[in-house]
């Protein structure tokens, strides 16, 4: 039985005290399943064609006009869906000050500057993770939003060394290369999406001191499903920067400059 995982990404490290990678995953069977309760959700009078949650909490797109009650409604419909037929959350969350601190301007590439890169691989390596400490015997697909802001290409390049440095016990559980995907057009992007952008508020807001009650009013059930969480605060980024330096200089002196920092180091971080 095959697992799919969808990934979604909230904010930058310019609009937002942190950078979040999100979603769920669960067997191909109840994705079908969860699409099919999805469209009939998106299709409830007044119909929408996608659902985006920046595009809902602040009334524009597919959401323009709507009266805030009527947009709650629709809102309360969407949790039970996902907590139906996903069999977990995962989030990754990183704090863009201190990886403004501590990462850019100190490895070879620009995209190494922001944290895509990282958390596309510390997904994968967590998710992978997760399914061997639950005792799930099943190999998983990921499909990410296509809409991230980075290169696809420099993310699947780096699949095959992901793959082959793998723990010899958790390479059982890697399925094929990820995709990219657009949200409008594959519905569980959309149910990543809102767990994205609802762990992005709720980090931010408590990182700032705000009330961050407001975010659960609409949607509450959206956090009732088990998840696997893993932040990486300012003393996380400091230890990895340094892992990944002090690798850089031993490839460096066998003769083998590290261009790219080893994407598979977060199986052991």
């Amino acid at each position: 039985m095959l697992m799919l995982a969808f990934v979604d990404g909230s904010g930058t490290i310019n609009d937002s005290p942190v950078y979040v990678m999100a979603g769920y995953l669960g067997p191909v069977s109840a994705w079908e399943a969860f699409t099919s309760e999805w469209q009939a959700a998106l299709d409830h009078p007044k119909a929408i064609e996608y659902f985006k949650m920046s595009e809902a909490w602040m009334r524009r797109g597919q959401f323009d006009g709507w009266d805030p009650s009527i947009r709650d409604a629709r809102l309360k419909m969407l949790p039970p869906i996902i907590n139906r037929h996903a069999a977990a959350a995962f989030m990754f969350v990183v704090s863009t000050e201190a990886w403004k601190r501590h990462f850019v301007g100190r490895l070879t590439e620009r995209y190494h500057d922001r944290p895509y890169f990282f958390a596309f691989h510390g997904v994968m390596s967590g998710v992978v993770k997760y399914l061997n400490e639950k005792g799930i015997k099943e190999k998983i697909d990921f499909v990410f939003d296509e809409e991230g802001g980075e290169s696809s290409r420099l993310m699947l390049e780096g699949f095959d060394e992901f793959v082959s440095c793998a723990p010899d016990h958790l390479k059982e559980y890697i399925g094929s290369k990820p995709v990219y995907r657009n949200e409008k057009e594959v519905l569980p992007l959309q149910a990543a999406d809102i767990l994205a952008w609802h762990v992005r508020r709720s980090y931010a807001d408590g990182i700032q001191g705000k009330n961050v009650d407001h975010l659960t009013e609409a949607m509450p059930e959206l956090f009732n499903i088990e998840q696997a969480r893993a932040v990486w605060n300012e003393a996380k980024i400091k230890n990895i920067i340094q892992f990944i330096l002090n690798r850089s200089f031993a490839k460096s002196l066998d003769g083998i400059p590290l261009t790219l920092p080893d994407p598979t180091s977060s199986f052991r971080l």
